[in-house]
């Protein structure tokens, strides 16, 4: 059995995390799977071996030292263990600088990615050892070849488990009455606080719930945004939830307001629970996953009154609701999991 090695920081809860999860348990079959971490850290269960590198960062030094040490550490392993493919989800750098064979991926909108991140784009990321470059949007690829003048980028987007999503809505449904939902950290970057104030100006106030899954430093703020409305009882910050598809399966729609994606998930979720979703057309992935008046609403300004306007008209016109609700599931059988493990397969193999 070839063996593959698939990098990640930690497996705590995240988006790449989660990713490699799905990976070494779909791949396991195929090959011998070795995931790596660069700390100790509870979270996503993978198949295969699981081998931590012990280097918790503790300040700016330590983080600077670490880098190096992961490096060595990682050359070490991979001459031992002489894989097939060496896959690193986000932690590039220390993938790339062990000067070994590898494929990083990226998962965010490079333009918000700090001056340190922006620099190894245009250096690091070009050496020889890097065989291809794995992004999880088109709009991510095309940034990578426009503004870095990368090559070899690739595109696989992130799968949906449908497994798992098909069991976890089986459960009851969660709260009574008609609500709406946004799903994401409490951080800036969602803009939670533009849905909350484009409720507040839709018109839906009593008629319809607005419930908020997600935890994150603004906790506070937005709740002190919803007491300056006095919204305190329709909409609703239910905090970090292990069953998001229950409330995605019961809910209207989704609301996604955020600056910047580097995919979207929770959209081709909820899609795939048989909703529809009002998404603003940030950089990068809402275009990718949503066909306008098919299957959700994009709106091109991320304002409070054109996302008002939306929510208010996918509420109250039933007919119009109804029509982009049954396009809702089929839109995104192209992110299946089975279609995405293929695009693994293909890229381990050539």
């Amino acid at each position: 059995m070839d063996k593959v090695i698939l990098i990640v920081p930690s497996l705590a809860r995240g988006g790449a995390e989660r990713i490699v999860s799905l990976i070494s348990k779909k791949l396991s079959n195929i090959y011998k799977i070795i995931v790596v971490t660069y700390r100790e850290r509870e979270g996503y269960d993978v198949c295969g071996t699981h081998v931590s590198l012990n280097t918790e960062t503790n300040g700016i030094l330590s983080k600077i030292i670490n880098v190096f040490k992961r490096s060595y550490r990682i050359r070490k392993l991979i001459k031992i263990e002489r894989p097939k493919k060496v896959i690193s989800f986000v932690g590039n750098v220390s993938p790339i600088l062990s000067f070994k064979r590898v494929i990083p991926s990226i998962h965010n909108n490079p333009s918000y990615y700090p001056f340190s991140e922006r620099l190894f784009l245009n250096t690091i990321y070009k050496l020889p050892n890097v065989e291809k470059i794995i992004t999880v949007s088109n709009g991510i690829a095309d940034n990578l070849k426009l503004e870095y003048h990368l090559k070899n980028v690739n595109v696989i987007c992130n799968p949906i488990d449908e497994e798992d999503i098909d069991l976890k809505i089986k459960g009851n449904r969660p709260i009574e009455g008609d609500y709406i939902i946004g799903v994401g950290r409490l951080h800036r970057q969602k803009r939670f606080d533009i849905l909350i104030k484009a409720y507040n100006n839709s018109g839906l106030k009593g008629r319809v719930k607005l419930l908020i899954l997600g935890e994150g430093p603004l906790r506070n703020e937005l709740q002190k945004l919803i007491n300056s409305f006095s919204l305190e009882s329709d909409v609703l910050l239910i905090g970090l939830q292990t069953n998001p598809y229950i409330y995605m399966k019961y809910c209207k729609y989704l609301v996604l307001t955020s600056d910047h994606e580097g995919f979207g998930n929770v959209l081709i979720e909820a899609l795939y629970c048989g909703v529809p979703v009002i998404s603003v057309d940030c950089n990068y992935g809402p275009n990718e996953i949503i066909t306008n008046n098919y299957n959700g609403l994009l709106i091109h300004e991320n304002t409070i009154e054109a996302i008002a306007e939306a929510m208010k008209k996918l509420y109250e016109n039933q007919n119009f609701y109804t029509d982009l609700q049954k396009n809702a599931k089929q839109s995104v059988e192209r992110f299946q999991l089975s279609n995405i493990i293929s695009k693994w397969i293909e890229i381990i193999e050539n």
